[in-house]
């Protein structure tokens, strides 16, 4: 116990635990099993977890400063140890696209890379006490860091490290392993423990008072920095301008007696819904931004979260807020404790939170010192879903869809697509005008579903949905025109008949326009004349006579005959004649073959039974 109190003291007598929180906040613990009294300090799982981080796969990271490790909680909920050895107090831990760890091993004032393999490297720092400013970007191999604590990564490859002992913010850049300074007068003794200067010019020219926490909003080009015993957060545009973004610098609203002269290292709880540039704050260690751009603060002091929204007005998203003790001077006391697992996250109480981070999602993790535990706060909203999609558009049916990204934390209950006639209802919705549904099975991913009895030849809207308890979410509309009606026309050959023996091509041929059909069969009603070839048409001459050669179109999906239509075509088969014997024009009485034979007035003609012809000459 004594060790443990020890240490408290040592980290600014605040503690630590991480939670994960969601929008509309039900909050959870996920991990973390210290016992009352520190029963089972020895084999907790976690004991004073500093820092906290997600990465793309929403894997969690914690660093634990009385443990000395680094340990992993996977979407499961498996809680690992990275095996990270040799760290004295680690504070501050990222992780990037790539599976690799950046952790801010404090006491030893450095900067430690575990990779995706778990090869560990110092990155920056050299363990040195010295105060050096860094303007230019030199080795980070070289480079003194002072107790090194928050870190932020940005899109392209930059590290951001709070060097608190020398209150500065110092930029990594992981490709080169150069390191400069981004804000902070360090090279100065005033810099290194200023109270509070510099806003509206350039960062670098800035005193901060020993800051904690650093997150970056990579989409607006901006680095805010918890400048924590000045109770205040800080803002550092693209240009290098740093502004106060919360936390009241002149004190307006405050009470004098609190507050007097706007006092920069003044702090306390005021402001919700209001300008965050007029709240107080209390000790704000760590920062996050989510993906819209939102700043989430560990308000440390006060034992809450509270959300700086893109309009700048501050609310409070997880903890009780402080209660009035008195009215003048005004006084507000902390709610610190443990309670609320499985309801609202503003009505539940943590002890001395220090840092916090966003996943994909948009929810929150938090490391809450003074409860030893992992909580997550779950976000409640409808389900996500993106991406209206169609096709095999016909004349009478189509594919549509949708693509569920996630549950919104809740059962999915239903998934489909409702559309209309544009010209009924433009914009479909359940029990819409006009609107017809069609459901899915519920679950996440890409889905279909098939829109039958529809009108040939019109314009529908769609979009697909998907409902969970907390209600329903509609994809962008979607619009598709239906095909005309098929129409199939038959059309006789070109040649009318074909000799014995002989063969027509395409005896019939037809022509659809609009839409699929099915296959196309031939018959002749009388074989023995000729026969049609069932799937090419093919006629071939058999004996003299006609027939009838029979195209039959087979019903089809979308095809406007009830089961088939037909054309008939008539054939004639005819016989060629050529000259047997003798020459037509030459008259004589010679015998021969074929035509060198001579008749003369030839007048009867028979056939025996075995081939032979006799001629009457």
């Amino acid at each position: 116990m004594h060790k443990v109190l020890n240490f408290l003291t040592a980290l600014f007598a605040f503690s630590f635990i991480a939670l994960k929180l969601n929008a509309s906040g039900i909050i959870t613990t996920v991990a973390g099993d210290l016992q009352p009294g520190f029963a089972n300090i020895e084999t907790a799982s976690l004991v004073f977890p500093m820092a906290v981080t997600v990465d793309n796969l929403g894997n969690v990271y914690i660093a634990d400063a009385y443990l000395q490790k680094i340990k992993k909680l996977d979407p499961n909920g498996n809680l690992t140890d990275l095996g990270v050895t040799g760290l004295n107090e680690p504070q501050g831990v990222v992780a990037d696209a790539l599976g690799n760890i950046y952790i801010s091993d404090t006491q030893n004032g450095r900067i430690k890379q575990r990779d995706s393999l778990g090869n560990i490297t110092t990155v920056a720092g050299d363990g040195g006490t010295a105060n050096v400013q860094y303007l230019g970007p030199i080795l980070a191999s070289g480079v003194s860091l002072l107790r090194p604590i928050g870190l932020a990564l940005d899109q392209s490859g930059n590290l951001y490290i709070v060097d608190k002992g020398n209150s500065a913010i110092r930029k990594l850049q992981l490709g080169s392993n150069f390191i400069s300074t981004t804000a902070g007068r360090a090279g100065t003794e005033e810099g290194r423990s200023a109270d509070f200067t510099g806003d509206g010019g350039q960062a670098i020219a800035a005193d901060f008072q020993y800051p904690f926490g650093v997150a970056v909003d990579s989409v607006r080009n901006v680095i805010y920095i918890a400048d924590t015993y000045n109770n205040r957060v800080r803002k550092v545009d693209a240009q290098g301008v740093i502004t106060t973004v919360a936390g009241s610098r002149n004190g307006a609203g405050a009470d004098a007696a609190v507050d007097p002269l706007g006092d920069p290292s003044s702090d306390g709880y005021r402001g919700d819904g209001g300008p965050a540039t007029s709240a107080m704050l209390s000790g704000p260690k760590g920062l996050a931004v989510d993906s819209a751009g939102n700043l989430y603060i560990a308000d440390t002091g006060n034992a809450i979260i509270r959300k700086v929204a893109t309009n700048g007005i501050i609310t409070t998203v997880a903890g009780t807020i402080p209660v009035l003790q008195s009215v003048s001077p005004s006084t507000q006391i902390p709610q610190t404790g443990y309670s609320g697992d499985g309801g609202p996250a503003t009505s539940a109480k943590l002890d001395s939170p220090t840092a916090v981070a966003c996943d994909s999602a948009g929810n929150l993790y938090i490391a809450d010192l003074a409860n030893f535990r992992i909580r997550k706060v779950s976000f409640q909203s409808a389900p996500p879903i993106t991406t209206p999609t169609s096709a095999s558009i016909g004349s009478t049916s189509a594919t549509l869809g949708g693509n569920v990204t996630g549950t919104g934390g809740f059962s999915l209950t239903a998934v489909g697509v409702v559309y209309a006639a544009t010209s009924a209802n433009s914009n479909p919705r359940l029990s819409g005008t006009g609107v017809t549904n069609v459901a899915g099975i519920a679950a996440t991913g890409v889905f279909t579903v098939n829109a039958t009895g529809l009108t040939a030849g019109t314009a529908y809207s769609y979009a697909a949905y998907a409902t969970n308890s907390q209600g329903t979410t509609y994809t962008t509309v979607g619009t598709f025109t239906t095909g005309p009606t098929p129409t199939l026309t038959f059309a006789t050959p070109s040649a009318a008949s074909v000799a014995g023996g002989a063969t027509l091509a395409n005896a019939v041929t037809s022509t659809l326009s609009g839409g699929s059909y099915g296959a196309i069969s031939y018959t002749s009603s009388s074989p023995s004349v000729a026969t049609v070839n069932a799937t090419t048409g093919v006629v071939t001459g058999l004996s003299v006579g006609t027939t009838t050669i029979t195209a039959t179109q087979a019903a089809a999906p979308g095809f406007n005959a009830a089961t088939s239509t037909s054309y008939t075509l008539t054939v004639t088969i005819e016989y060629t004649f050529s000259t047997l014997a003798g020459t037509a024009g030459s008259s004589g009485s010679a015998d021969g073959t074929g035509s060198a034979a001579r008749f003369n007035y030839p007048n009867g003609v028979a056939v025996d039974a075995t081939g032979n012809v006799y001629i009457a000459d």
